[in-house]
């Protein structure tokens, strides 16, 4: 009974899906079923991944039918777990979906990624997702997708499957990149070139930021970088979930953080993600050196670098556990200076618009001091009472108010310890005349 329900779940004609919310709850009056947890977990997962609107009523008058046999309460613990980061990235492939690994005479690419993937992606919980080996000298994407999927798994970055692949999944959405997907054909197995190869760059607006993550390595350990990423192709009309590494290490990094935010699950922000967002997971991930591909081990403490919704929203973790949605980190900070010299306006981002912080308010004071104390640059750290003479910044700062809204607005770009004595600069600060011009770094005061 329950299979007849998933297979009509998952198909890929809106009636269909709404035919199987209808006998969920027919079944469910009836008497004939008795959902367990996890099938709740997996209904709810269906809903979530419902687009058509005539669909999601069905679903919605299949799930008040469910309540009413479960109780509110249990609902809700399985509500919980369907409205993770996690659940959000795999809720695509509740419906016809493929997972692709490339293979050519010499090996199975990223095969320990492939097996650690297929148990996330177990056939009890999506059964409509296909596990598929592309062969790389003749990938045929054209033959391979023509029941067009409604979600595809990239395991190791486009590149990988040729300048074919590259185009086909193709997106200008995402901040992280591989700015060179194809390897250099002078570059040999196990060799590692982070200028040319082994790097993500990060993009804003289509403009690359000075900011790269390269893959490291010495006589003992790698360390490389990551990318987690769902994205919708809507010419195609169907999602992308790329889990790819500048190296194999990465790529198997990858799938354990996936692995790792089903266990230690990060809840999704207030309203959710919709259905077509973007979501951009950076992690770092380390090892001992090895002797082939196929037998990295990473280090079980994989670091989440970045994770972002939609270029708009960022995750910051907490020290001691959990973490809060707040506006990404902005790139750039401007100060507005008048002709004293005094900062009138910040700017995130862009140096015109409207202010984040405006007509000279305390927070303008507090970013403009520790701009010139800082001196603009990335990375400089400064004691807040070293500030200015009277302490002033440190005075605003024991505000509650104050540190709030530029954490808030400011998230990342200044970070601080505990008790605000020591402030970290993170991005650029740069100063603007009045006609917000942009200008050069901005100098010390000292």
């Amino acid at each position: 009974m329950w299979d007849e329900i998933w297979q009509l779940l998952g198909s890929t004609e809106p009636r269909n899906r709404a035919l199987g919310w209808t006998t969920l709850q027919n079944r469910i009056t009836a008497g004939d079923l008795a959902p367990r947890q996890e099938d709740i977990v997996r209904l709810l997962a269906h809903f979530h991944a419902e687009i058509q609107d005539p669909v999601r009523r069905a679903a919605v008058a299949g799930l008040i039918t469910l309540t009413a046999l479960r109780g509110v309460e249990n609902v809700a613990q399985a509500a919980s777990a369907a409205t993770h980061v996690e659940a959000c990235l795999l809720s695509p492939f509740q419906h016809s979906s493929v997972a692709c690994r490339g293979f050519d005479a010499i090996r199975h690419r990223d095969e320990d990624a492939m097996i650690a993937l297929a148990r996330l992606l177990s056939d009890r919980e999506f059964p409509n997702t296909e596990f598929i080996r592309i062969p790389l000298d003749d990938p045929q994407w054209t033959e391979r997708l023509d029941h067009h999927p409604h979600a595809v798994c990239l395991v190791g970055r486009p590149g990988i499957f040729g300048e074919r692949a590259v185009e086909e999944f193709y997106t200008a959405a995402t901040r992280f990149y591989f700015p060179q997907q194809v390897r250099p054909p002078d570059l040999g197995p196990g060799e590692i070139d982070p200028q040319r190869f082994h790097r993500i760059q990060e993009r804003r607006g289509g403009t690359d930021t000075d900011r790269a993550f390269c893959t490291t390595q010495n006589a003992d350990r790698r360390t490389d970088f990551a990318v987690l990423q769902r994205y919708y192709q809507r010419t195609k009309r169907r999602h992308v979930l790329l889990l790819a590494g500048c190296s194999t290490l990465g790529t198997l990094g990858a799938v354990h953080f996936l692995r790792e935010l089903g266990r230690i699950p990060i809840p999704l922000p207030a309203g959710g993600i919709g259905e077509r967002a973007t979501i951009e997971a950076l992690v770092q991930v380390s090892a001992p050196l090895c002797d082939h591909a196929s037998q990295w081990k990473p280090d079980k403490d994989i670091h989440l670098v970045r994770l972002i919704v939609d270029d708009r929203l960022e995750w910051f973790p907490a020290p001691d556990g959990g973490g809060e949605w707040l506006s990404r980190t902005p790139d750039r900070i401007f100060i507005e200076r008048d002709a004293d010299g005094r900062g009138t306006n910040v700017y995130i981002d862009e140096p015109h618009g409207r202010p984040t912080f405006h007509d000279r308010s305390e927070a303008v004071r507090a970013v403009d001091l520790i701009a010139s104390a800082t001196e603009g640059r990335p990375g400089n750290t400064v004691e807040v009472s070293q500030l200015d003479a009277g302490n002033s910044l440190g005075k605003l700062l024991k505000s509650p108010v104050n540190r709030q809204r530029i954490h808030k607005k400011l998230s990342g770009a200044i970070s601080a310890n505990r008790d605000f004595s020591l402030l970290t600069l993170n991005v650029p600060i740069e100063i603007v005349d009045t006609r917000k011009a942009a200008g050069p770094p901005v100098a010390s005061d000292s």
